[in-house]
């Protein structure tokens, strides 16, 4: 039993997020050219994602999202946020199976309302040739993690 006089309280952390509108992807060029990234690379893993910008941006692909490494993950608070815009705005879904991103028919929409620049695309289409295949292991890795949890569930 509980002793007299203590007493456990909860305490609840009150966060505020930004407004997203549809047309955010018409304001924020870094929100445009992450969807632009989604549509290019197909079907990919947070995590590959995550690794994807960390190197196209060492490869002077700079998209101005800032990564912090921790526990061996990278991180990047302003990259998750944009990615959550995105999944809340309906351009991009998370499959159900695998729980990659990929692009929607509204997010394709919004993209085709959206100039990328030509010097951004062809860079952006060099980097990911020399990229696919880190990208490619770092998803297959996070699909096998994903079954494992799935199996332990079901024992």
């Amino acid at each position: 039993m509980s002793q007299p006089g203590t007493s456990k309280s909860k305490e609840l952390k009150i966060t505020s997020k930004q407004v997203v509108s549809k047309n955010a992807i018409n304001e924020d060029p870094k929100k445009a050219k992450l969807l632009y990234i989604i549509k290019v690379v197909g079907p990919i893993s947070e995590r590959g994602l995550f690794s994807l910008i960390k190197d196209l941006q060492e490869k002077n692909v700079n998209l101005g999202y800032e990564f912090t490494e921790v526990a061996g993950k990278l991180t990047s608070i302003t990259l998750r946020e944009d990615i959550t815009q995105l999944l809340y705005l309906g351009y991009v879904e998370n499959d159900v199976n695998d729980k990659r991103l990929k692009i929607t028919g509204d997010g394709d929409e919004a993209l085709a309302s959206v100039n990328i620049e030509n010097e951004f695309a062809s860079a952006l289409s060099n980097a990911i040739t020399e990229l696919k295949t880190k990208i490619r292991a770092i998803d297959l890795e996070e699909t096998e993690k994903i079954k494992r949890e799935r199996r332990q569930r079901r024992r």
